[in-house]
């Protein structure tokens, strides 16, 4: 559990430099550093359960299905949400349901709807994820009300944006490549706490999910999490002064 706080805590202190750093090198170094600390984070999982979860296939996850911890701790700490089997869940026994999946879920959602839709980043095995699909097509319109779109980098794992700007895109390598064993159990482990029904009864909507997001993105937002970065001036804030 320690090393599952420490990767969490390294994926989510990036998610607000990759959402309000300005374009260039610092917001490229903070996504990759945000896409290493999920990877972190599913190497740490316990191995997957059985075959029937997950949602195995094409799209990059393993076939498995599990929670991170394949049972109770010995100390019978980290739980949440009752039990440590997951009798609310179909398709059998995922594991112990623990506050490291509580913790990380709302933190990988958002990377994967609010940065998708806002900084076009996609993580490995996530294509047709829950968000990934709306991410995409925000991202899209964004970058067509831009005047461009992202072109993909073959081998990079990044693209080329309508400005000019590099933007990590988490493939990891050429089309065809394996995902990663890290970034399968972490869409397999992404599918299976989703589907757990006291997880989808807290989930808020995507559209207000990104709208909560947009002035992170563009630099309008004044919260204490927003002062803590140095945001390049925008036509919204040039016109309020």
């Amino acid at each position: 559990m320690r090393l599952a706080r420490a990767s969490l805590a390294r994926a989510s202190r990036h998610f607000y430099k990759v959402l309000m750093l300005p374009p260039g090198g610092d917001r490229a170094a903070a996504a990759a550093a945000l896409v290493e600390g999920w990877a972190a984070f599913g190497a740490a999982m316990d191995p997957l359960l059985g075959g029937g979860g997950g949602g195995g296939g094409g799209d990059g996850s393993s076939g498995g299905s599990g929670y991170f911890l394949a049972a109770a701790p010995a100390d019978g700490g980290g739980g949440g949400g009752g039990g440590g089997g997951s009798g609310d869940v179909a398709g059998g026994d995922l594991g112990f349901f623990s506050m490291a999946d509580l913790a990380a879920l709302p933190w990988l959602l958002r990377t994967v709807l609010v940065l998708g839709a806002h900084r076009g980043i996609s993580l490995p095995g996530f294509a047709g994820a829950e968000g990934a699909d709306v991410a995409a097509a925000a991202a899209a319109a964004a970058a067509a009300a831009a005047g461009g779109e992202t072109t993909p980098v073959p081998g990079t794992g990044a693209g080329i944006d309508g400005g000019g700007i590099v933007v990590f895109g988490g493939g990891g390598g050429p089309e065809g490549d394996a995902v990663p064993p890290a970034f399968a159990r972490l869409r397999a482990w992404y599918d299976d706490v989703l589907r757990r029904p006291s997880v989808r009864a807290t989930l808020a909507d995507s559209a207000r999910l990104l709208a909560s997001y947009a002035g992170y993105a563009n630099g309008t937002a004044t919260s204490d999490a927003a002062k803590r970065f140095v945001m390049a001036p925008t036509p919204e804030k040039a016109e309020a002064k």
